[in-house]
């Protein structure tokens, strides 16, 4: 036997939706660009067939990044 659970669109529309703070969407944004950035930095040590990257900590801010 299968049951599928369901709920009807008006019990949808009424349900609230918590939204963080502008100051935290941009925080989550700007975490996710450098995230981002880490990402295509990897691909491209990958990609470079085997050159070696060393992991580095920004002084600045703290963050870790790769140097090829």
């Amino acid at each position: 036997m299968t049951v599928v659970a369901s709920i009807r669109t008006k019990a949808m529309q009424q349900l609230p939706v918590l939204l963080p703070s502008i100051e935290e969407q941009r925080r989550i944004g700007d975490l996710s660009c450098a995230l981002d950035s880490q990402i295509g930095a990897h691909h491209q040590v990958v990609a470079g067939g085997g050159t070696r990257a060393r992991r580095t900590r920004d002084p600045a801010d703290g963050e870790l990044s790769l140097v090829r």
